[in-house]
């Protein structure tokens, strides 16, 4: 029956459906887009903090003048779930995405090791050479190279770009192409620097490597070492401490919620001024003989209509804004631009389906108060 079309009546009525449309469309927009916002902060944050970890695990000297114990060394060495220990020096430089700031490590590696921890951790030499013992020098991620904005032959350290978290100076000259944001620089850097053997090198600070499939053993193993004797760091550890220091996060997401809240009390409330506007053209229908549950079904229809369209557009161009934004916010700056994700679509559909369901209850409590003698003795 034509005067029950959602269609029919939102074709006549081509302002009222573009206005309710228009809100919810901002509304989808402005909550997807911030979602994939938090997400490409998230992803960025989690594959530079933790990501390496899912390689090795590492080991540290509690105090400068107090080593890790030959004994402890060597209970690693013998276990059945490691396959390789090496020593390195950690190293640190400055790396900034929009609404964070943080370091990303370069870990000083010996010659001699270097090819297996590039084959351990699948990382290519894209351009350029290795670091070579002696000089200061570093093969930088490709994605901290830009980030950092600088190309084969540039210098960086906080001699060069200040606050930057590398002491001194040191030229760049490899990029290294892989998934954990690990730069590389040789073990020494210096051909003055003390000479140590294997077993002193170890104390100081290395890398646990543990053959397939026995990660979790070989971080169970170095976090069973009192902390008094070693400083332990494996992937429970580091998943930990990333989620600790990511809660601020959860505020956001707090924000998001007040956020949909407050557009849907908006959105509901004009829909329902709407609705009851028509009033009386929903008593002339009653009076007709068009049943009660018949005209809550066409307002349910039009509500329907409404939100549909109103989410796939928002959708839609959520999509595309992330997708420019995520570009030049993020990927351009060697971070991972995220443009669509579930949790961005769940809170986006969040929307219509309160939405829906806000207006419907007062419109049903509406309808069925309806006197259809005194909507006709109005008219």
């Amino acid at each position: 029956m034509k005067p029950l079309s959602a269609l029919n009546y939102s074709k006549n009525n081509r302002k009222k459906l573009i206005t309710s449309t228009i809100s919810i469309i901002v509304a989808v927009l402005f909550l997807f887009v911030f979602q994939t916002f938090i997400k490409s902060i998230l992803d960025t944050m989690y594959q530079v903090n933790t990501k390496a970890y899912n390689i090795h695990v590492r080991i540290y000297s509690v105090e400068k003048d107090r080593s890790i114990t030959e004994k402890i060394i060597n209970e690693i060495k013998n276990d059945p779930n490691v396959e390789k220990i090496i020593p390195f020096i950690p190293y640190t430089t400055r790396y900034i995405i929009p609404a964070s700031m943080s370091t990303t490590d370069i870990l000083g590696v010996r010659a001699e090791d270097m090819e297996y921890f590039m084959k351990r951790h699948k990382i290519t030499l894209k351009e350029g050479r290795l670091p070579l013992e002696g000089n200061k020098e570093v093969a930088l991620d490709l994605r901290v190279a830009k980030n950092k904005k600088v190309k084969l032959g540039d210098k960086i350290g906080n001699s060069v770009i200040k606050n930057d978290s590398l002491d001194g100076e040191y030229t760049v000259v490899g990029l290294l192409e892989e998934k954990d944001f690990i730069s590389l620089m040789p073990y020494n850097t210096s051909s003055t620097s003390i000479k140590l053997n294997e077993t002193n090198m170890l104390q100081i600070s290395a890398l646990v490597f543990p053959k397939d499939n026995k990660l979790s053993q070989v971080d169970t193993l170095v976090s069973s070492f009192s902390s008094s004797d070693v400083s332990a760091l494996g992937l429970n550890k580091i998943n930990k401490l990333f989620n600790d220091n990511m809660s601020i996060l959860k505020t956001l997401d707090m924000i998001c919620i007040i956020a949909i809240m407050v557009m849907v009390i908006s959105v509901g409330s004009s829909k329902y001024v709407q609705f009851y506007s028509r009033k009386q053209e929903f008593g002339v229908l009653n009076a007709l003989g068009y049943t009660k549950t018949l005209i809550m079904k066409k307002a349910f229809m039009e509500i329907l209509l409404v939100n549909t369209l109103g989410f796939s557009i928002g959708l839609a161009f959520g999509v595309l804004v992330s997708f420019l934004f995520t570009n030049v916010a993020f990927t351009a700056v060697g971070a991972i631009g995220v443009f669509f994700g579930a949790k961005a679509f769940l809170i986006g559909l969040f929307i219509p389906l309160f939405t829906t369901l806000f207006t419907l209850i007062p419109v049903n409590r509406m309808i069925n108060k309806l006197d259809p003698i005194v909507m006709i003795e109005g008219i």
